[in-house]
């Protein structure tokens, strides 16, 4: 784990929220290009893409996605029309980020899994990061849409520890065609947890109404390491299609949600 940063804290909300601070310590323009050894970087990626491997991260992945394919009906293998990464961090000078795009790599990498679109957006990345990504084959966004992204196709969107507003922003933008998004991310079932007060589940109006109704299934991933903070309290979501019709028809989304905070800062990483 040379040249990372590691932070390690008892609490999860606390843990990442302090992992956020340090990802914005240094700003991304503020780092010289040639200061980061590509080649050392992918070196370290491909270590990773071992670990993942090996604790068994990307086969309990795998068997989530293929339990949405059988329960969707859909053929063999899974194929989604994109791949949606939102706020990944700083891969080269974090080693929890590196290990979430590890997992990226080792999809995209795999026969079971098809996707011809691969888009990624963090607006912490430097240009060298950047680089990195497009040289994977990725395509790297320019334009911050704070999670008000509208998909035409099924989806999976993977959104590792983002703030609870990039979350709501992307039920805001989909409420209508639920069923096209496949999240992996923070457990919903702990979210709802995490939203004690009314103020919180006035705002959150939309997570308020899938967390009461229930209409997605939950399945948490599981690999063999103690601790990887990582992935913790990681699963992936889907939307179950009637129930949604059902559940979401009376709920009105004309305007864009707004937030009584500043929706984006540290304090709101999940």
């Amino acid at each position: 784990m040379d040249d990372f940063t590691v932070v390690t804290h008892k609490k999860h909300r606390k843990n990442h929220r302090q992992k956020a601070l340090v990802h914005r310590a240094i700003p991304s323009e503020q780092i010289d290009h040639e200061t980061i050894d590509i080649d050392k970087i992918q070196n370290k990626l491909n270590d990773a893409e071992k670990f993942i491997t090996q604790v068994g991260l990307l086969r309990s992945l795998l068997s989530a996605l293929e339990r949405f394919r059988i329960a969707r009906g859909l053929s063999s293998p899974i194929c989604f029309h994109t791949v949606a990464v939102y706020g990944l961090g700083p891969f080269s000078r974090s080693y929890e980020s590196l290990q979430q795009l590890a997992l990226v790599k080792c999809l995209k990498d795999s026969a079971d899994f098809l996707s011809p679109e691969w888009l990624f957006y963090d607006p912490i990345f430097s240009s060298c990061e950047r680089e990195v990504l497009k040289g994977l084959g990725f395509t790297v966004l320019d334009q911050n849409d704070q999670g008000l992204r509208k998909v035409e196709h099924e989806t999976l969107f993977y959104m590792p520890h983002c703030p609870l507003p990039l979350y709501h922003n992307l039920l805001w933008s989909n409420w209508n065609s639920l069923d096209r998004l496949i999240i992996l991310g923070n457990s919903f079932n702990s979210i709802d947890n995490s939203l004690a007060h009314r103020q919180e589940r006035a705002e959150y109006y939309l997570f308020d109404n899938i967390l009461k109704h229930k209409f997605y299934d939950e399945l948490p991933l599981t690999h063999q390491e103690s601790s990887m903070p990582a992935f913790q309290d990681m699963s992936l979501h889907f939307f179950i299609p009637d129930d949604t019709k059902a559940s979401s028809a009376d709920i009105r989304v004309n305007q864009p949600p707004s937030y009584s905070h500043n929706a984006f800062s540290d304090d709101f990483f999940l």
